[in-house]
């Protein structure tokens, strides 16, 4: 049974029970547009097409906030076998990488600022990668934390004989747009 095909059979079984319908209110994308297919399914008598389940499992992001473990599991071998056949699309190739985002947009961080602000290249923004105009889209910040980080060790003695090393990790999101919480 391919992904597809088992997506299909969860789809069903979750058309069949409907329990979770008046209860999913939280913030998941994935099953309101479920419901929204499988109503027009119902309605229509067209079978769901492919595009429409690989529109609603882009609309996945994992939360973990499914009311049941089969129609997760099937999001997600759907998910992995649909990016195996098509690969990853531009729009998600060209934000998915938060580190290379951070160092490009944070090379000349007050030009990229602007321009993430102004109304023209926003648009332009949105039809290239899928940022919508009103998303917030945070500042780059003058120094990011790596350069932080070079420019104090400079300023630092070597730690003294017999004294442990501590490691500290920070994420991309925090090294390159949120330094200051790293």
């Amino acid at each position: 049974m391919s992904a597809e095909d088992r997506l299909r059979y969860e789809i069903s079984k979750c058309r069949n029970c409907e329990a979770c319908r008046s209860h999913v209110n939280f913030s998941c994308l994935v099953f309101p547009e479920m419901f929204r297919i499988v109503d027009k399914e119902r309605e229509t008598g067209e079978k769901i097409t492919t595009d429409e389940l690989m529109h609603m499992i882009n609309l996945c992001n994992f939360c973990g906030a499914c009311p049941c473990l089969d129609i997760r599991a099937a999001i997600m071998e759907a998910k992995t076998e649909y990016m195996d056949r098509y690969g990853l699309g531009f729009k998600i190739r060209a934000i998915e990488n938060v580190e290379r985002i951070g160092k490009w947009g944070g090379a000349i961080p007050q030009l990229t600022n602007f321009l993430f602000k102004n109304e023209i290249t926003r648009g332009v923004l949105g039809k290239t990668v899928g940022i919508h105009g009103e998303r917030k889209i945070p500042d780059f910040p003058k120094e990011n934390f790596p350069e932080w980080i070079k420019s104090r060790k400079e300023n630092t003695k070597s730690r003294a004989e017999g004294k442990k090393k501590v490691a500290y990790f920070a994420g991309c999101t925090a090294r390159y747009l949120f330094p200051d919480v790293a």
